[in-house]
This record gives C-alpha cells, sequence and structure tokens, in this order.
C-alpha cells in the first residue's frame, strides 16, 4: 500500500502527539479536576509562606502571637545594618529578617528615635509613610541568618585526630582546648608543640640586635575578625595582658589600601577616618573597585543614595572593575558606564589618569595653590 508524504507527516504528528499526552496524563487529570497533588498546602493562596507578624486593618494594630520580632544587628558583612528578626515563638528559631527603621543603614529618611515602636509598625503600612520609611534588607542579610541553623556549623572545638590532610577530627571540651593551647605537649603524636606559656616572655628580646621587634611574647600573633563586639575586649585585655602588639586585624586584608590613602589625604593616621562620596552633590563619580551596588561600607545605604542621585539628581559614574556588577545595568542607560580592567593594574590606570591631569592642565590651578 503507498501512502503520500503528507499522509506519512500527519501520522507521525498524531503519534508524537498522543505520546506527548500520555506523557502529562497524570498533570492534566489534576489541572481538569481541580484536585490537589503531592503535599499539601498550608493555604490555597499564600501556600507555605509563614504568617504576617502583625497585621493592620480599619486602624487596627494587632500583633501575630506565633512570633516575636527582635531588634538586633546584622554581621553578614561588616557594614552591621540595623535589622529586626522574626522568630517563631514555638520553635525559637529566626524565620525572617526585615530591615530596621530606625537604623540609617537601611532605612533613609529614618524613623526618628522618639516614635513608638508600634507606631513604627503603622508607619510601615499602608495606611502610613510606607514609601518615606520603607527599610529592607540585602540578599547576604536575607541568607545570613540561615548560618545558624548550618548543619555544618562547629558548635565544639574540633581536634585533630589523624595525620595532617586526613581530615579526621573528635569534639573536645572548651576546657581541653584551653588546656592544651595554654601548656602545649605531645597534642598529636607528632612531637612537641609549643603552648602559650612557652612564647611568654615579656623581657627577653626575640632578636638583640633587632630591638624594634620587642620581647619574644610579641611572637604571638592574633588574626582578629571585624568588630563584632569581642574585637575590643580581646584586644584590651586578653593581648595587653599577655604582653604582645602582634595583631592583624580585619581592616589590614580589607581596605587598608583605601582607609591609608583617606587617612594620608586628611592627616590622620591615628584613626583611619572614613570617606564617603557627597552623592546628593556629585556630578561625576568614579568608583574604582568597589561598586556602590555591592560592595563598600555602608554599601546598603551607598546604594540607595546612588539610586536616588540617579534618579532625581544629575550624577553620571563610571564603575572600574574586572567584573560586571550590579551598579551598572540596562536600567540606568546612559547615566552609569563599565570599564573593564585587568586585575591588578588599577594603579596605572590611576596613574595614567594623574599624567594626563597634569600634562593638559586639567587641575584647578587656584584651589591646588591655596595656603
Amino acid at each position: 500500500m503507498q501512502k503520500s508524504r503528507r499522509k506519512f507527516l500527519l501520522g507521525t504528528a498524531a503519534v508524537i502527539g498522543a505520546a506527548s499526552v500520555a506523557g502529562y496524563k497524570d498533570t492534566l487529570s489534576a489541572v481538569s479536576t481541580l484536585s490537589d497533588k503531592g503535599e499539601k498546602a498550608d493555604d490555597s493562596i499564600y501556600f507555605n509562606s509563614p504568617a504576617a507578624e502583625y497585621s493592620y486593618l480599619d486602624d487596627n494594630f494587632e500583633p501575630n502571637d506565633k512570633y516575636k520580632v527582635c531588634a538586633t544587628a546584622c554581621i553578614g558583612c561588616t557594614t552591621q545594618c540595623g535589622v529586626r528578626v522574626k522568630i517563631d515563638r514555638k520553635t525559637d528559631k529566626v524565620v525572617r529578617v526585615l530591615g530596621n527603621p530606625y537604623n540609617l543603614l537601611s532605612t533613609d529618611p529614618w524613623i526618628p528615635y522618639n516614635t513608638p515602636v508600634k507606631e513604627s509598625y503603622t508607619l510601615l503600612s499602608q495606611k502610613g509613610k510606607f514609601e518615606s520609611y520603607r527599610s529592607n534588607v540585602c540578599a547576604r542579610g536575607n541568607a545570613v541568618f540561615s548560618k545558624i541553623y548550618d548543619e555544618f556549623r562547629v558548635l565544639k572545638p574540633l581536634k585533630r585526630v589523624g595525620k595532617r590532610g586526613e581530615n579526621k577530627w573528635k569534639e573536645i571540651e572548651i576546657e581541653q582546648l584551653i588546656e592544651e593551647i595554654v601548656e602545649g605537649g605531645d597534642l598529636f603524636g607528632e612531637g612537641a608543640v609549643k603552648g602559650l606559656k612557652d612564647v611568654r616572655d615579656t623581657t627577653t628580646p626575640i632578636n638583640p640586635d633587632e630591638p624594634i621587634f620587642g620581647p619574644k611574647s610579641n611572637g604571638l600573633c592574633l588574626i582578629g575578625t571585624t568588630h563584632e563586639g569581642r574585637f575590643k575586649t580581646v584586644i584590651h585585655r586578653f593581648l595587653k595582658s599577655f604582653g604582645t602588639s602582634n595583631f592583624m586585624g580585619h581592616t589590614s586584608i580589607c581596605g587598608l589600601s583605601m582607609r591609608a590613602g583617606e587617612a594620608a589625604f586628611l592627616g590622620n593616621f591615628k584613626k583611619y577616618p572614613h570617606l564617603k562620596p557627597d552623592f546628593e552633590n556629585t556630578r561625576y563619580l568614579l568608583s574604582i573597585g568597589t561598586p556602590p551596588g555591592q560592595a563598600g561600607n555602608p554599601f546598603k545605604r551607598q546604594g540607595k543614595l546612588l539610586c536616588r542621585a540617579r534618579t532625581e539628581g544629575d550624577i553620571e559614574y563610571a564603575i572600574v572593575s574586572p567584573m560586571l556588577g550590579n551598579s551598572d545595568t540596562i536600567a540606568v542607560g546612559d547615566r552609569s558606564s563599565w570599564i573593564p580592567i585587568i586585575p591588578g593594574t588599577d594603579l596605572a590606570f590611576v596613574m595614567g589618569m594623574l599624567q594626563v591631569i597634569i600634562n593638559k592642565k586639567l587641575y584647578n590651578e587656584q584651589y591646588l595653590a591655596m595656603p
């Protein structure tokens, strides 16, 4: 029996269509009958979204008794924005992080400090000044609380029980940890390990020929963290009591080059103060290595101020970075530009700009001549 080409193609399409429909049989059946499939959601509209921490309806403020809201500081980065955390009273677990409208790092303008807390919730509702006092949390702030419940979070001191690289550990108590760190000894079956008691000598020089290195107690170096509450306690009590001045803080591995430049400009190497752009009155901003929308300190507030200046002002800006970040997007239009740069060539880029400015006399000679 002979078949035409058209009939063959129609037959093939019918077979493929039937096979496709058969594959979606269960799905089509559920859709046509509006039946439930899989795990039932808590709500037909909001599904498994947690209930709101409060409601505001017909001028009535009603807190949700299932939750409590506490003010704290986010330590997702060194900015430490003020936030509110929503805690389930039954499980005592954080279920959500919100911005704190009283905090200038999370809100601009921020709510006056003498505003009652209850009224602050009203202001954030549609009945209040929601757009004026809108407070938010960045993506990192929204995710950082999950570290509390990370299954790999280390909750007890761990001691190596195998050879280096074997990744074998055992939990020990804090008392054992302190004793072994202080006393030292053959801790790993590989020979003697010095303890803090062997290092603490506040009179004998490390090198008699180089007294600038100080006593042997400077052999202890503490690599610090950010300023989240324990910082000054460790420095002013432990380090000074031990007798070492050997400390490497967060700044030395983060924004030291920026802080050193600003300290030189302001003549203050004691406090290393920060300088921030005047976004409101700036006409052109050159940001090298720190896109305001995702870097710097405080980056969330800087992002807000930049967006406002970009929308309401005349600012134009350029981002100098090897990576295209969030500060330069299609939505910005021609108000911004991205200058891709080879990593490690930032200084050459700046020196090149200075050479052009000097050679073409683009500087403000009258200003520079002022005493």
